[in-house]
């Protein structure tokens, strides 16, 4: 890639820059889903409080499982599937598709 080299880059530096920026982004992405589950818990009615907790959760884990499956889809040279628990611990990877576990 003559840009990269231009720019005195290469390819391993810019998969670390990219890797990198979307850590950042899943960080910035983490402090919203925060702040919006404060806005929600200071604007809902007590009842309502467990969904507004539940959505902030799964705003959260939504772009960690994107990275993570970008991240993997890298490494092992196929899409796959990341699933999560409630801590964000994985509790698998499969393959799309074929309901093949990866991992247990």
């Amino acid at each position: 890639m003559p840009l990269l080299a231009d720019w005195g880059e290469t390819e391993a530096d810019r998969s670390d820059r990219l890797v990198r920026t979307e850590e950042e982004l899943f960080d910035v992405g983490a402090a919203l889903a925060r702040l919006e589950a404060a806005r929600l818990a200071a604007s809902t009615p007590l009842g309502d409080h467990e969904e507004a907790k539940r959505t902030a959760r799964e705003r959260t884990r939504a772009p960690y499982r994107g990275m993570l499956e970008r991240l993997l889809e890298r490494v092992l040279g196929e899409r796959v599937e990341v699933a999560l628990d409630e801590e964000l611990d994985v509790l698998g990877i499969r393959r799309p598709g074929r309901g093949q576990g990866l991992l247990p």
